[in-house]
């Protein structure tokens, strides 16, 4: 049998990971991540994570140790964030923290600790060293696996990606080892919203034009961070119907707007591509979001970039936001989207 590193969340998914490894009889260690300052118990890297992961770790006995990387979460996620909102984009913190932080630095950790493995509690499958879709759809994880580099993967194990997460459940509270909630995304916003966390940390909100794609003011905004592509809330009536954020004007300091069908297009630029694996077809499907369906399309390589040509239009592709390409149930990678 191996020996272990488990990623401890203090949820319950890396609870029921650390307990069935152990049970198919691993040397399993767990580790927690000191990643943000809140102790809110619902935060899934603040100091009350870390007790929780570390009764579980007292309960299964096994060891548990704690890493405080705050100051590189600052420097891989909370402040990329920042950044991208100053640049008028929609920034994905979690695909960064599973890349530069959790899942990245947890491969340094276990060499340090001797481990020929890490473990973690995401949904989704490995198979001959491929990401593979979760049994469980509802719960799969794939997109935000993406950036992980393919040389990490033969290291990681994953034990819940053929399960169902109402099974997981189940194992936890038989155990006594259930968390009462799962993680939460936006970890670091959790006691404020998101305006106001940009506000202390510098962003100004200036007040600007809402505009049609004509340039016609049509209404103002107290600052372009409160928006997003596709939105809808918060925007001037129209007597024609609904409108909704085209896109963000930096430079200007505007909200486009539109209609819902001013929102379709079928092509779309992905730069810094990861590349788990490169497919044998440029036919691939797509996801565009995290809880986005996977949509057919077709990529051309150029340079450093993908350009995608979707089979049907697509609603609200939005800059800073990743899109993650499967071949099949495999994931091949993904990349930032760009316009």
């Amino acid at each position: 049998m191996s020996r272990v590193l488990v990623m401890m969340s203090g949820g319950v998914d890396s609870n029921v990971v650390a307990y069935l490894l152990k049970q198919q009889g691993h040397e399993v260690i767990g580790l927690t991540l000191s990643l943000w300052w809140d102790s809110d118990a619902n935060t899934c890297c603040g100091v009350a994570a870390n007790c929780r992961a570390k009764d579980v770790c007292e309960k299964l006995g096994i060891e548990h140790f704690a890493l405080n990387k705050r100051m590189d979460f600052m420097k891989f996620v909370v402040n990329p964030y920042i950044e991208a909102h100053k640049a008028g984009t929609t920034p994905s913190p979690c695909l960064d923290c599973n890349t530069n932080v959790k899942i990245g630095g947890m491969i340094r950790y276990a060499d340090y600790f001797n481990c020929d493995f890490v473990a973690t509690g995401h949904y989704a499958r490995i198979v001959d060293g491929k990401f593979m879709l979760a049994a469980d759809p509802s719960k799969d994880q794939t997109y935000m696996l993406s950036r992980i580099k393919p040389e990490i993967i033969a290291r990681l194990m994953l034990p819940l990606g053929n399960m169902l997460k109402a099974d997981v459940r189940a194992i936890a509270e038989a155990n006594g080892i259930y968390a009462p909630s799962d993680s939460q995304d936006l970890c670091f916003v959790e006691k404020t919203d998101r305006a106001e966390f940009l506000q202390e940390r510098g962003i100004v909100f200036e007040d600007g034009d809402i505009t049609n794609s004509s340039g016609t003011v049509l209404g103002q905004h107290e600052g372009i961070y409160n928006y997003t592509v596709g939105q809808r809330k918060g925007l001037p009536a129209s007597a024609d119907g609904p409108l909704y954020v085209l896109r963000i004007n930096r430079d200007k300091n505007q909200v486009v707007v539109g209609s819902e069908n001013d929102l379709l297009t079928k092509n779309c630029i992905v730069k810094d591509f990861n590349w788990q694996h490169t497919p044998n077809t440029s036919r691939v499907r797509v996801k565009i979001r995290y809880r986005a369906p996977a949509v057919w399309a077709t990529y051309e390589r150029a340079d450093d970039k993908l350009f995608l040509t979707f089979d049907d239009a697509q609603k609200a592709i939005t800059p800073g936001q990743a899109a993650v390409l499967y071949d099949g149930d495999a994931l091949i990678g993904g990349g930032w989207i760009t316009n």
